[in-house]
């Protein structure tokens, strides 16, 4: 049997300088705030690039190390 999973999703941004920075919070029912790429592009170059990163991930439990891996990440253009 598969142990149960939750899907996260998490802001990336990204500046053509190679800083990086990720931010997400949220729950089984409570999405991701939108206000999580603001905060991920707070401390990189303002030529930043921004990505969604969505995964499905096992919950944990207290006999179990887990390894995530990413499914699918979308581009989103920089704002001028």
């Amino acid at each position: 049997m598969k142990p149960p999973t939750i899907r996260i999703r998490v802001a990336v941004a990204i500046d053509s300088g190679g800083e990086w920075n990720a931010n997400g919070w949220g729950g089984r029912d409570q999405p991701c705030d939108p206000h999580a790429m603001t905060l991920a592009k707070q401390s990189v170059g303002a030529d930043a690039v921004e990505y969604w990163i969505e995964a499905e991930i096992p919950l944990p439990d207290a006999t179990t190390a887990h390894d995530g891996s990413v499914i699918d990440a979308d581009v989103v253009k920089p704002q001028a």
